[in-house]
């Protein structure tokens, strides 16, 4: 599996905000967006369905455990994350605000 590739927000589109980030996915009842803020120096497991990861403040870093590679992101940054488990690190010294968005499976889109 190749590293997910990190990439900066345009800032021709404006500031990277939760709107902004929503407007891109569309239909919205199509995708889940959702904001989340974790203390400085957290550290915790989750596993997630592929998406992206767009940081709005702050550094975290994502450690896919099965292909041991890490992938780290900080303020302005965004990456498409694979499906998996991860030990998720934040760094030490702000919090971190993110925006995850995934695109919901099929039988969860209104008629």
């Amino acid at each position: 599996m190749d590293i997910p590739k990190v990439e900066r927000w345009d800032l021709g589109k404006g500031l990277m905000t939760l709107d902004k980030i929503r407007e891109m996915f569309t239909p919205a009842s199509h995708f889940r967006v959702s904001r989340s803020e974790y203390p400085a120096g957290a550290e915790f497991s989750e596993a997630s369905r592929e998406g992206a990861c767009y940081v709005l403040q702050g550094k975290i870093t994502y450690r896919l455990e099965k292909f041991n590679f890490e992938i780290p992101l900080s303020t302005g940054e965004f990456a498409i994350l694979p499906s998996g488990s991860y030990w998720v690190t934040i760094g030490k010294n702000e919090r971190v605000s993110l925006v995850r968005v995934w695109e919901l499976p099929a039988e969860f889109w209104p008629n």
